[in-house]
């Protein structure tokens, strides 16, 4: 499966942006009970999305492997860094039901509509224009 044939960037959020919040929401919390079983989602989707997540499956897979908390926290850095880094590239080419969005501060957001990722855009928007 390539990027192409998602049928929408809600299938990105919920098969890689929800584990990895889950992860960063353990993380914060001192713990590793979801770490590797959501790193292991995020790579399998990774893995489906083609050549071009390649970098994002193997931080996953990285992070997947982590014994403790420091080692999974530096993962995941690496982690956050291949996401942004896809989703940068992906935004140039949105699919069907993507929406791309300018922060106000000049940063540019790729979502689905509907998404809470875009609620929070729209209310960043409207604060800035007020």
């Amino acid at each position: 499966m390539t990027v192409a044939s998602l049928s929408t960037a809600a299938d990105l959020a919920s098969g890689i942006v929800d584990p990895y919040l889950r992860i960063q929401m353990a993380l914060a919390d001192d713990s590793m009970a979801p770490v590797k079983a959501d790193a292991a989602r995020i790579a399998a989707e990774a893995a489906r999305l083609g050549d071009s997540a390649k970098a994002l499956q193997a931080a996953a897979t990285e992070l997947q492997s982590t014994a403790d908390i420091a080692a999974a926290r530096a993962a995941f850095g690496r982690l956050s860094d291949a996401l942004i880094k896809y989703a940068r590239h992906d935004a140039r080419d949105p699919r069907p039901g993507c929406q791309r969005r300018l922060l106000p501060d000049g940063e540019e957001v790729l979502g689905a509509e509907g998404h809470d990722d875009l609620e929070s855009v729209r209310r960043q928007e409207d604060a800035a224009v007020r």
